[in-house]
């Protein structure tokens, strides 16, 4: 990981330095060639070639000629990256399905079972390691695990989403990837913690479902999820949903999605991350109907909350693409490997935030060793550091930045000769106006002076005297 992570850092840097490399050129050709257009028109203008009007005009078109060049350097940006997205989009279109299949799935509940699956996105890493699961019909089954074990590879290869298995995968009496996708989707749902809404009515995502259903059973799912009541309250069925369920809350977005999902005559139903990013009512609330379903259909859960999945028939803990450990709550707590580790991390991290809320000085947490008995352990405010200086925090990010500096030496350099470039470009043409039209503006003040009859040296002697130098003058005073 560390080592794909500096390769991307090494990989971002030469782009960004490619990138700011180009803009700075293409600043110079533009105001560089701005500048040059300027001192060709005053040249001319000197030589008395061209008129005051023709040099102003070659001077303005200097700018408006050169400048597109810059605008043009952004957009070859723009392209480079479109051309980045083709590729992987037709890299997706040019994707080999592979052979569908044409099986049917038998009818009823059925037993789900996997025998050394292997699978990887990617040639050189293996997400899963010949992975044996058995899921018995009508049974609850969770799997566990931290993030990226490859609990969610595992629910969309039986979902028929991630394709390309190894290994066996039996739906019944049938192989997986002899099954038609249609008649998988009728047996099998996968619900995903950020399930679609669509924008329309409540009726016509729910109906998505099961566009027979008649309105009360409409009415019966969203009972079940606690939803009637808020759509009571507005237009019913033909309550109006934004994109993205907008102008819902998560958890009611989730819980619309849970309904959907109820409607639909799967007789296997999968749950990945149902409860995340949802508040505590809506989560209770969706574990009551999950586990209402146990029984009647099968039912497989991904939780990285293992509170959750005590009540399950059966747990496996996933660790690296294997099968860690396998059980119920207590048999997985018995044995005192990563389940419990991670079991009792969590209950230690939820209890320390209830005290947290609850006492904010007092700093307890409760670790349990086993079912039967548990630990307190103290845990005290720490100490908080002074607050550092602004020049220590630069001091600390030069020391980070170093394997960088040359690089960022010359992205500084670049970046303070394209300003200067811009700069000068104004100084040359405020230079340019005034060398052109110095002489214009002399003669007009002198002029002006003339006609209006004042001098210097009476508008000294007026602001001198005031009233009475104008008095003196014989110039009256209204």
């Amino acid at each position: 990981m560390d080592v794909e992570a500096s390769h991307f850092r090494k990989i971002t840097m030469k782009v960004l330095t490619m990138q700011l490399i180009s803009t700075t050129v293409m600043d110079v050709m533009a105001y560089g060639g701005a500048a040059v257009g300027m001192l060709v028109g005053i040249g001319y203008f000197m030589k008395g070639e061209i008129s005051l009007a023709g040099m102003l005009t070659v001077i303005l078109l200097a700018s408006e000629f050169f400048l597109p060049l810059r605008i043009l350097g952004s957009y070859f940006h723009i392209a480079m990256n479109g051309m980045s997205a083709s590729d992987k989009i037709f890299e997706l279109l040019d994707t080999d399905e592979g052979e569908k299949g044409s099986e049917e799935l038998d009818e009823g509940i059925p037993v789900i079972s996997l025998y050394d699956v292997g699978f990887r996105y990617e040639e050189e890493r293996n997400i899963l390691k010949k992975v044996n699961l058995l899921f018995p019909k009508g049974s609850f089954t969770s799997i566990v695990g931290e993030s990226g074990c490859g609990k969610s590879t595992v629910v969309g290869i039986i979902s028929g989403r991630n394709k390309g298995y190894t290994g066996s995968i039996k739906i019944g009496s049938k192989e997986l990837r002899e099954v038609d996708e249609v008649s998988l989707l009728k047996k099998v749902t996968l619900v995903k913690s950020n399930g679609y809404i669509f924008k329309g009515t409540v009726e016509e995502n729910l109906r998505m479902a099961d566009k027979d259903a008649t309105p009360e059973r409409l009415w019966e799912v969203l009972r079940k999820v606690r939803l009637d009541t808020l759509f009571e309250e507005r237009d019913g069925l033909d309550t109006r949903i934004s994109e993205k369920a907008g102008n819902l809350s998560g958890g009611q977005a989730q819980r619309l999605a849970l309904a959907r999902a109820l409607l639909s005559k799967s007789e296997v139903m999968i749950f990945d991350e149902v409860t995340s990013n949802i508040d505590a009512e809506s989560e209770e609330m969706i574990m009551e109907v999950i586990k209402s379903l146990a029984g009647k259909k099968t039912i497989i859960m991904i939780s990285h909350r293992l509170y959750n999945v005590i009540e399950s028939d059966n747990i496996y803990m996933m660790d690296k693409g294997e099968i860690a450990e396998s059980g119920t709550h207590e048999e997985l707590l018995g044995k005192n490997g990563k389940y419990a580790k991670l079991f009792n991390s969590q209950t230690a991290l939820e209890a320390y935030a209830k005290k947290k809320e609850l006492k904010p000085n007092i700093r307890k947490a409760v670790v349990a060793d086993s079912v039967e008995n548990g630990e307190e352990i103290e845990y005290t405010e720490p100490n908080v550091e002074e607050r550092r200086s602004g020049l220590a925090i630069m001091g600390r990010l030069i020391v980070l930045i170093k394997p960088l500096l040359h690089i960022m030496t010359v992205a500084i350099l670049l970046g303070v000769a394209g300003y200067l470039c811009a700069i000068s470009l104004t100084i040359l043409g405020a230079k340019a106006l005034s060398l052109a039209t110095g002489g214009f503006l002399t003669g007009a003040v002198d002029y002006l002076s003339k006609n209006a009859g004042v001098s210097a040296e009476s508008k000294q002697d007026n602001d001198s005297y005031g009233a009475c130098g104008c008095i003196k003058r014989g110039i009256p005073l209204h």
